[in-house]
């Protein structure tokens, strides 16, 4: 039997959710058609972690997938979070039915930008507020959202949080126009960002 198995995108990763031994299968295959896997099974914490940040999004795959693929016959009386603790409880479980592929390599164009650069200017009687702008961009020029940040200030200072909907953040309150470090937790990357010279 085949069963369903759904693509989504979190941060800048592309994963698979779907029956485990199907995605075994899946693995298994690209190593054996490739020579090399695009995709690698999630470890259970950082599954839960992910399927349970991007939910809202599944909402109606997670409930078809728990009908497909476990004994919850009657999905379509559970709420919502039900749904969602059954799934987690299946992709937390050794010998869960659900399970969840991440490719290797994210495929992203990280873009940071202030929409008025930092410079250098003569000196005001009144200094004006400095602030930095975060845009995170995938490949196609989608926005990236939910991706933690930080940056690294140069006097060591780090300002950290996560982007918004629409692969955005901005950074109030800087004190240097000096050049600083942005990094992206999930993304295993980082960019430094400066002064428009």
């Amino acid at each position: 039997m085949w069963y369903p198995a759904y693509e989504f995108r979190y941060c800048a990763y592309e994963y698979i959710v779907g029956e485990s031994f199907q995605l075994l299968e899946l693995e298994r295959r690209q190593r054996v058609d490739t020579g090399a896997p695009r995709y690698e099974r999630v470890d259970r914490y950082e599954a839960q972690r992910v399927l349970e940040t991007a939910a809202h999004r599944l909402r109606d795959e997670l409930r078809h997938l728990v009908g497909t693929t476990t004994h919850y016959t009657t999905v379509t009386r559970y709420s919502d979070l039900d749904v969602l603790r059954i799934v987690l409880g299946e992709v937390g479980s050794i010998a869960g039915r659900i399970a969840l592929l991440r490719r290797l390599h994210p495929r992203l164009v990280a873009v940071a930008t202030p929409k008025a650069r930092l410079r250098e200017v003569e000196p005001e009687p009144e200094p004006e507020p400095l602030w930095l702008e975060l845009e995170l961009l995938d490949e196609a020029g989608e926005p990236i959202a939910d991706a933690r940040y930080e940056v690294e200030l140069p006097g060591g200072d780090v300002r950290s949080g996560s982007l918004d909907s629409s692969g955005r953040a901005r950074i109030e309150g800087l004190s240097s126009r000096r050049d600083g470090i942005v990094r992206f937790p999930d993304l295993e990357t980082e960019y430094s960002v400066g002064p428009e010279r």
